[in-house]
């Protein structure tokens, strides 16, 4: 008895030593729900709290954003998150059966301003482990408030991108006033796990996609990613260890429309941002419309021998219409902008690794993919831009139109793009960015 009663309490000293399932569905109950598949919990943020470190949360289709649809979900254990299960959960197939965290007008006023998916993993439990997120669709398109007068584009739904200050319309049919919320689609508070993020669509958020730090001996993988309509960047994620600077991997996602901080489109705008302490590969994606520059690397760490230290590398990638540049970096004190065909001359002390890039002068393989209207109203952004609209055509036809030269009278900011349309980028480009998922 005693024998048994000691390896009982190792057992229970070694945590969860077999990994559970749990599951989540709208169809379940708030109360009385256990996580198995007859009792549902009915939000993830629920299953969350009892699961250990390695555990896995099935989600059925439906949408989710948040306890009492507070418009936020909070995680803080180290799980593997899959989307895309079938109300009985016996199929997964994540583009037949959708799996969306898309808050509701009314959840703007509730929501954390921290972000919409908190992983709040900076805890012993999760070293080691791996988080990951795949087959959700976070689409903050409601949420948002929209100006009624103002970057009125013919044939996009709802003006402008209005400021938290300011309430304006929102929710599907613009039919309430509401304010935005400026912040993450995904917010990394420190994050002692490896997290992984694949398989999703992120879609009108309004302050950057992915966001955060990550603690020694934790990386990030983002792959097979659709990003579209996203205000200041796509993905920011830094390290925080001296000796050991975390990998962050951006590999096959599809990045259209990346906004700047504001409306007059200075400053921010990034597709993707090589950041301080960490080792990046940025590879085989395709960065389209970034307002600032689809990749940028002007954050420099601290001192000479920790930046000497960074691996970065830029591999395969397509880029077209970044108004900005298509890669940037640090000259103490200026930032040098460059476009593709220029960036394999880099020196091997910013870019140890670079290969294949290449500029898209047609964008013929999105037609019927991505919507006209939007991208057409982007080219007539208002403020001077350093694309040559005489070397680009827009599915086949040339833009050598006065009114396609510098400064025009159509101008827009974040509008609200159909979340419909941006899961049909999966796949437009064969072997390039996002992939069908399977």
């Amino acid at each position: 008895m005693k024998a048994f009663a000691i390896a009982a309490l190792a057992t229970a000293a070694a945590g969860n030593l077999v990994a559970e399932t749990y599951y989540v569905s709208t169809k379940g109950k708030a109360r009385g729900a256990n996580g198995s598949k007859s009792a549902p919990y009915k939000d993830i943020q629920k299953a969350a709290e009892g699961a250990q470190p390695g555990d896995t949360i099935c989600v059925a289709e439906g949408n989710y954003f948040g306890p009492q649809d507070s418009g936020t979900i909070k995680i803080k254990v180290a799980v593997n998150l899959q989307g895309g299960w079938s109300e009985d959960f016996s199929e997964r197939d994540v583009n037949k059966h959708r799996t969306f965290i898309q808050p509701s007008a009314a959840s703007s006023a509730t929501s954390d301003n921290s972000g919409t998916l908190i992983l709040d993993l900076d805890r012993s439990g999760s070293k080691g482990k791996t988080m990951t997120v795949d087959g959700f669709i976070i689409d903050r398109g409601y949420s948002n408030a929209y100006s009624t007068n103002k970057g009125i584009v013919d044939g996009v739904k709802g003006g402008l991108l209005s400021p938290a200050s300011v309430p304006a319309q929102g929710g599907p049919n613009f039919e309430s006033k509401i304010q935005t919320r400026e912040s993450p689609a995904i917010k990394l508070d420190y994050s002692q796990a490896n997290v992984v993020i694949k398989n999703c669509a992120f879609i009108n958020i309004p302050d950057y996609a992915i966001l955060g730090g990550l603690r020694a001996n934790a990386d990030a993988t983002i792959e097979n990613n659709v990003f579209v309509n996203v205000r200041m960047a796509v993905c920011e994620v830094y390290g925080t260890d001296n000796n050991r600077f975390s990998k962050v991997n951006f590999k096959n996602n599809t990045v259209l429309f990346v906004w700047s901080r504001k409306s007059d489109l200075v400053d921010m705008g990034y597709g993707f941002r090589m950041m301080t302490k960490t080792d990046t590969v940025v590879e085989n994606n395709i960065f389209g419309c970034c307002v600032g520059t689809a990749v940028n690397r002007s954050r420099v760490d601290s001192t000479k021998a920790q930046e000497d230290k960074r691996i970065d590398a830029l591999n395969g990638n397509v880029f077209f219409l970044n108004r900005g540049a298509d890669f940037d970096y640090a000259v103490s004190p200026n930032i040098k902008k460059i476009h593709a065909a220029e960036i394999e001359e880099v020196d091997e002390s910013l870019l140890e690794e670079v290969d294949g890039n290449q500029a898209m002068t047609d964008p013929a393989v999105f037609k019927g993919k991505i919507n006209v209207a939007y991208l057409t109203g982007f080219m007539h952004l208002q403020s001077s831009t350093d694309i040559d609209m005489n070397s680009f055509t827009l599915f086949g036809d040339s833009l050598t139109k006065g009114a396609y030269k510098g400064s025009t009278t159509v101008s827009m900011f974040a509008n609200r793009y159909p979340w419909e349309e941006a899961l049909a980028l999966f796949g437009a480009v064969g072997g390039k960015g996002a992939q069908a998922i399977k």
